[in-house]
């Protein structure tokens, strides 16, 4: 072995042996740290459940479930819950990473789950309801040659689920029904919106289709 190479190694040798031993000494705690670690975690975990409870009573507000004159502030309030079980979903997700990191079994959210359907209808089940409100007066608005078609066929098909899904799954729910008669209308009205459109359209069809509307 080389002079130069020798004494590098001799100088080198204390600290390899100092790391070495840092190594040992903390794969020897590593079992300790890891117990630590889910015993803190599992805590956690059970005030977590206290928190998704707390969301589950102010998801089960029976206001918004009530009609109002007023759609887009309950709409507000429901995104607001989206966003908060939002971060809910978030920390379960760090948490059972955690878990699968130090070996522990992985906790399932099931109560969470269901608050994130609630909302999510709830807060889907508004946003048609402003929607319908808003997004049809800007259609009434517009030519109807100048209407695209196919836009209005899917909201109005997205608004259909919607307030199928919450007359199906949110009882004593006043919005609802109200929603699904209203947009009935306009799914009702796209097929003759985009016969309307046809080019083959003559002005002795026209004259019909005036004096069948009164015009």
């Amino acid at each position: 072995m080389p002079e130069q190479v020798r004494a590098t190694f001799t100088i080198l040798k204390p600290e390899y042996e100092r790391m070495q031993q840092s190594i040992e000494m903390l794969e020897s705690k590593r079992e300790e740290d890891v117990l630590t670690w889910n015993t803190t975690l599992d805590k956690e975990i059970q005030g977590f459940g206290d928190r998704i409870k707390d969301m589950r009573t102010q998801a089960q507000d029976p206001q918004i479930l009530q009609d109002t004159e007023n759609p887009e502030v309950v709409l507000e309030h429901a995104k607001k819950l989206r966003e908060e079980v939002a971060e809910l979903e978030e920390w379960a997700k760090e948490a059972q990473k955690f878990q699968s990191v130090f070996g522990a079994n992985l906790t399932r959210y099931p109560e969470l789950d269901e608050v994130v359907s609630d909302v999510t209808i709830k807060k889907s089940m508004w946003q048609a309801m402003v929607e319908v409100g808003t997004i049809t007066e800007e259609w009434k608005a517009t030519p109807i040659h100048e209407l695209n078609i196919k836009d209005i066929e899917a909201t109005v098909t997205k608004w259909f689920k919607a307030a199928n899904r919450a007359n199906r799954e949110l009882p004593n729910n006043e919005v609802g029904p109200k929603l699904l008669e209203r947009v009935k209308v306009y799914r009702d009205l796209v097929p003759c919106c985009a016969d309307l459109r046809n080019v083959d359209l003559q002005a002795r069809h026209w004259e019909k289709i005036d004096g069948v509307v009164g015009r």
